[in-house]
C-alpha cells in the first residue's frame, strides 16, 4: 500500500534528482491513464471534506456525492450533511453550471470565470469537483523525467508530468505539474500554476487502496499557498466506478428533487 509521506513540505521537498524517462512514452498518455483511474468513464463517489473555513474558529465537515460521467461531460455534486447544508447542489450540464441553493429554493449559474473559485470556501475548486475543463485535451503535455522517489516515499517512482494550457484556453490555471506513479497510473502529487508562472495550490494524494482492479488514493489534501496554515481534506468513504444512471440524472428537475 502506498501512503502519503511529507504531507507539508514545501513543493518538490523530499523528491530526488529526476531521472531521464524511458525512451517512446507519451506524456499525453500517462496524464490520460491517471484520469482514468481516477474518474473511469462513469463514477460515483461518496466523501467528506474536512476544512478551516475563513473566519471560524473551528473544522467544518461537509459529507458529500459526486457523480460523473465523464463520456458526456456530466456531473452531479449533493451535500448530504450537515442539516444546514443538505440538499445544496451543484450540476455541470455542457455549457452550463448551475446551482441550487434548497433553504433559498434558488437556481444560479455559476459563470466561467467562476470556475476555479474555492468550492464551498476550501481549498479545492469547482473545477477540481465538476470537472469543467479537461485536464487532458485542454492542456499540452510533456514529460519531465521520473521521480525515483516522490516526496520521500521508499520504493515508489512515478513519472513528472508538466501539463500547459493550450494558447487561447479560458482559465485561471496555465500550468500543472503531475507526479503519476509509474505502476498503477496513481495520481500522488499536482503543483497548480497561474499565467505567471506562480505556484498558488497544491494537492496530494494518499491512502491508496485497491478498488475494482485499481490503486485508488482514498484521501486528497489540498493547499493553498496564499492561504498560509489553511488545508481542505477529503476522505473517501466509497467509490463505484461504471454505474448505469437514470435518464434524468443530470437534469435541472433531478438538481431540485433528487428522488
Amino acid at each position: 500500500m502506498l501512503v502519503l509521506v511529507a504531507l507539508f513540505a514545501a513543493p518538490g521537498a523530499g523528491s530526488a534528482e529526476l531521472e531521464p524517462a524511458p525512451d517512446g512514452l507519451v506524456a499525453a498518455e500517462i496524464a490520460e491513464r491517471a484520469e482514468v483511474l481516477l474518474r473511469g468513464r462513469r463514477r460515483v463517489l461518496d466523501a467528506g471534506m474536512t476544512f478551516w473555513q475563513g473566519g471560524r474558529t473551528g473544522k467544518q465537515v461537509i459529507r458529500f456525492r459526486a457523480t460523473d460521467d465523464r463520456e458526456l461531460g456530466r456531473s452531479l455534486i449533493r451535500i448530504l450533511a450537515p442539516e444546514e447544508e443538505a440538499g445544496r447542489a451543484f450540476l455541470r450540464l455542457p455549457p452550463n453550471v448551475w446551482t441550487w441553493v434548497p433553504k433559498d429554493e434558488r437556481f444560479a449559474r455559476i459563470p466561467p470565470g467562476e470556475w476555479h473559485s474555492p468550492w464551498l470556501g476550501g481549498a479545492f475548486d469547482n473545477d477540481d469537483l465538476l470537472h469543467l475543463s479537461d485536464p487532458v485535451a485542454g492542456f499540452e503535455h510533456r514529460l519531465l523525467g521520473v521521480d525515483p522517489q516522490p516526496d520521500g516515499m521508499v520504493g515508489v517512482r512515478a513519472y513528472v508530468v508538466e501539463s500547459r494550457a493550450r494558447a487561447g484556453a479560458r482559465g485561471a490555471i496555465g500550468r500543472i505539474v503531475s507526479w503519476i506513479e509509474v505502476d498503477h497510473a496513481t495520481p500522488l502529487r499536482r503543483e497548480y500554476y497561474d499565467a505567471a508562472g506562480t505556484l498558488v495550490r497544491v494537492l496530494r494524494f494518499g491512502a491508496i487502496r485497491e478498488v475494482q482492479g485499481r490503486k485508488f488514493p482514498h484521501v486528497w489534501i489540498a493547499r493553498r499557498i496564499a492561504w498560509e496554515g489553511h488545508e481542505t481534506r477529503i476522505e473517501v468513504e466509497g467509490v463505484w466506478f461504471d454505474p448505469e444512471f437514470d435518464a434524468d440524472t443530470f437534469s435541472t428537475q433531478r438538481l431540485k428533487s433528487p428522488d
